[in-house]
């Protein structure tokens, strides 16, 4: 029998969770600037202010998981978001949902990292994934109110994006328990198809399999990765490659 994939007992507490925005502070994190300028930024402040910090509970367990998080799904968006996967890629991130899904995949690779936390540091990885995921569903409610969509079908809206959101992060963990490697890339390559592609019948497989073996070379760089440096937010991500012909429909 199928047992039950590592994100299928996440999804459900996370929908259950109430999505009140959390109090904390977040120095330096401003996006517009690099990341190394961004961390020299707040070193700089958290060293200048650290009196009253400290006693505001900077350093504390909940704002440090915070800005963990912030910084995780920051990575996440910066890479989801490169270029390439609109001109080589043929990902149409234009459109709302091939985009979230995107991000969505890099999220759920290192929600996979998480879970795979040692068993001494399992407990803290376990709450950095539920406050990385109210990270996603913030934001997520950012990008629905951009669509221009009434106030009140904002939280209706955001239910559907978590459905086929779940359900593509289940299709993947699925996929990555399949008998052998080939079996493995095919079926990541056919929920690629699914849920990045919208099952466009528009592109080669190639472009699906290509996908899949970027989040498979994703998911050995986080499996290699100390849990040190997964906590410091320093991701390796690499660029993906398309072989595939972009002129070369089914």
């Amino acid at each position: 029998a199928f047992r039950a994939a590592p994100f299928d007992a996440l999804s459900a507490d996370v929908v259950s969770r109430r999505m009140a925005r959390r109090q904390v502070l977040t120095l330096g994190a401003r996006r517009a600037l690099p990341r190394r300028q961004q961390l020299a930024t707040r070193a700089e402040l958290e060293q200048r202010f650290a009196p009253i910090l400290r006693l505001l509970g900077y350093w504390g367990a909940e704002s440090s998981r915070a800005r963990v998080a912030q910084e995780l799904f920051r990575s996440c968006a910066v890479q989801a978001g490169a270029p390439i996967w609109a001109k080589k890629g043929l990902v149409r991130v234009s459109e709302f949902r091939p985009n979230h899904t995107l991000l969505l995949t890099h999220v759920w690779l290192v929600h996979r990292r998480l879970h795979d936390f040692p068993g001494e540091r399992l407990g803290e990885a376990k709450l950095l994934q539920e406050v990385l995921f109210d990270e996603l569903w913030d934001d997520t409610t950012k990008r629905v109110r951009e669509t221009g969509i009434p106030e009140i079908s904002v939280d209706k809206s955001l239910g559907d994006v978590q459905k086929y959101s779940f359900a593509a992060a289940v299709e993947y963990d699925r996929a990555l328990a399949s008998a052998d490697d080939d079996a493995v890339l095919d079926n990541l390559g056919a929920a690629v198809w699914r849920h990045v592609y919208l099952a466009a019948d528009d592109l080669t497989v190639e472009h699906c399999i290509d996908v899949a073996r970027y989040i498979l070379a994703q998911r050995r760089m986080l499996d290699a990765l100390p849990a040190d440096d997964v906590l410091r937010a320093n991701l390796r991500w690499s660029q993906p490659h398309f072989a595939a012909s972009t002129s070369n429909p089914l």
